[in-house]
Order: C-alpha cells, then structure tokens, then sequence
C-alpha cells in the first residue's frame, strides 16, 4: 500500500476529478441553432436519397379530409408507391403541396418527415453531412433558437419510431 486512501464511495463525496466523465458521441453536442424561415427550399428535390416525402397512412386520411377527399382519391391524385412507402409525388423538382409562393399548402398537416426536418438521422451522422445537406441550402441554419442535443436526440426518435 502506498498510503493513499481510495475514493469515497459515495460520489457527492468525491472530488469532481473522481467523478466519471461522460463523453459525448454527437458533434453536435452544443445544440444547432434553426429556425424555419419557411422558404421551400427544403421541399425541392436535392437529389440522390432526398427525392421522396413520405407519409404515414394517418397523414394521409388527415390530409385527405381537410381536401374533402377520400384516401383513395388522395393516394390517386397526389402519392405514388415507392419503396418504402408512400411518397408525395413531384411536381417540377418539387413537392406537389409546394405552392406558387413556395409556400406548403397543408402545412399544418403536414407529415412527420417535414415536421423534423432538419433533424434526420442520417442529415446528423457528420458535420459535413450537414453542410453538405442542410446549410448548403436551408436559410434557417444558424438562425433562431438553440436546439440543444436532448431535444434533437427528441426529433430523431419521432424519425425512427
């Protein structure tokens, strides 16, 4: 023995130098700060991976009754099966809600997908896939409130439920 007492057992009693440390795995880590600054750019085709809105079939009964269709009027007129689901489809490079204005015309039902956006697992793996695929393009990067990691980690479980 060279003397020295152990660590207390109790941590409220350990020096913080005793205390272990939590490592984050996230380079996100410090929250993104994002605000929509509802511009469309988001709802535009950007290519390989970002072509499909997909929506749940609760989504689509929803939307279609605000349009006072039936389901299978809407799935008709306004999605296309694709693999993995349904997928609104295009119009031009875009969504086929996308208004004029670029403006979403169900924006308060709009699915799952477009609510989370930007915080998608697979836009969160890198910083540089978040530069690449989000602020690139989205005029809401670095605007707005800071989105701390536990309610990021909140939006990723709503994408993968």
């Amino acid at each position: 023995m060279t003397g020295e007492n152990p660590p207390p057992q109790n941590t409220k009693d350990r020096p913080e130098e005793w205390l272990p440390v939590e490592e984050s795995s996230t380079w996100y880590e410090d929250g993104l700060r994002f605000e929509c600054q509802a511009c469309g750019k988001c709802c535009h085709n950007h290519g390989e991976g970002y072509a499909f809105v997909y929506s749940s079939r609760p989504e689509r009964i929803a939307i279609a009754k605000k349009l006072n269709l039936s389901l299978k009027a809407l799935e008709e007129k306004y999605c296309e099966r694709v693999t993995g689901g349904w997928s609104f489809k295009s119009r031009g490079d875009a969504c086929i809600f996308l208004n004029k204005n670029n403006q979403c015309s169900i924006y308060s039902l709009r699915p799952s997908q477009c609510q989370t956006f930007p915080f998608w697992p697979e836009l969160l793996e890198t910083q540089d896939r978040w530069e690449r695929d989000v602020a690139s393009f989205c005029l809401g990067v670095d605007q707005g409130p800071l989105h701390e990691a536990p309610e990021i980690q909140n939006y990723l479980d709503q994408s993968n439920p």
